[in-house]
């Protein structure tokens, strides 16, 4: 299964996402690559997404003015593939996930049932994670070091400074539209 982290101009981080290229039911196919969620975006202004982790999900619309940068595609491991060196503590989890603030994060995950039954596991006093089941909910492991062909630049900020960025005063430049722009000139 390929998801997408997708990243808003404000900050927020939206994970695991199934991108479409239009809000069509019928079109049940995500789109499977960059180069498909950059020709969406272009084409629609925006994107449609599912959030594969809620209960209900449905397609929803983010505009491209809204979104920084798109990483992936990831994939999500399975629990067919599931071997023992992926499955680790809480303490284990956190350590290797940067994402995750503290042990705590993961209990609360746990608690509010957020794992998937073959996911989770408690032996004696001790919390078993796998692997799937962190990068499911938490994101890849070391997602801030994707590699740069797998991120998807969608606007970045002009000249940002520390006092402009807290006033939310800060100018953005869309990077689709100066790769449009040299690709035309090019022609």
């Amino acid at each position: 299964m390929k998801r997408f982290i997708l990243f808003t101009k404000t900050g927020v981080e939206k994970w695991p996402l199934q991108l479409f290229p239009s809000e069509e039911e019928e079109i049940k196919q995500p789109l499977e690559d960059l180069n498909g969620v950059k020709d969406a975006i272009i084409k629609n202004g925006g994107l449609y997404y599912v959030n594969t982790n809620k209960q209900n999900p449905s397609r929803q619309f983010i505009y491209r003015s809204q979104i920084s940068a798109i990483y992936g595609p990831y994939n999500i491991p399975g629990k067919e593939n599931l071997t023992l060196d992926q499955v680790m503590s809480l303490n284990e989890a956190a350590s290797r996930w940067k994402s995750i603030r503290s042990v705590d994060t993961i209990r609360k995950a746990i608690l509010a049932n957020r794992f998937y039954d073959w996911e989770v596991r408690k032996s004696e006093s001790v919390w078993l994670v796998t692997y799937a089941g962190l990068v499911r909910l938490f994101g890849p492991e070391d997602h801030m070091e994707t590699d740069e062909a797998c991120i998807l630049k969608v606007q970045e900020p002009k000249n940002p400074k520390f006092e402009e960025i807290k006033k939310g005063k800060v100018e953005w430049i869309d990077l689709l539209e100066d790769k449009e722009s040299s690709m035309e000139k090019n022609d």
